[in-house]
């Protein structure tokens, strides 16, 4: 599956299906702990490819007194998918009460793969 990091609008033809979040490195493998990542990557796929669309700091979606957990599924919020290299119970169950599945099936492998994998089984 092509990996476009360049246009963050969609081919002509091409509708965005869902959206991902990715705990890595743009062209890289999936190796961020949940607890541990300090921003996202956040993908749109659909049926031919994923794109890049943003990069989600943490530190810029903080609010004052906010639980660190609580601010990333606010601002994971448009994404049905969350890929991690490790997340916990506790933060899985939080995450999947907000509509997010959160993963770690893909940990260690490369992004783009787990992408591919991800839109020919939605």
């Amino acid at each position: 599956m092509p990996i476009d990091t360049g246009n963050t609008t969609a081919p002509a033809g091409a509708e965005e299906r869902f959206r991902v979040a990715v705990g890595g490195t743009e062209g890289g493998l999936i190796d961020q702990h949940f607890g541990q990542a300090e921003e996202f990557l956040i993908y749109g796929v659909d049926t031919a490819s994923a794109r890049l669309l943003e990069r989600r700091r943490i530190d810029a979606h903080a609010e004052d007194g906010e639980d660190r957990r609580a601010t990333i599924i606010r601002m994971l919020k448009d994404c049905r998918t969350l890929l991690v290299a490790k997340v916990g119970a506790a933060p899985r169950q939080m995450l999947a009460e907000a509509g997010i599945e959160a993963s770690d099936r893909y940990a260690g492998k490369p992004v783009d793969a787990a992408l591919a994998e991800l839109a020919a089984t939605a």
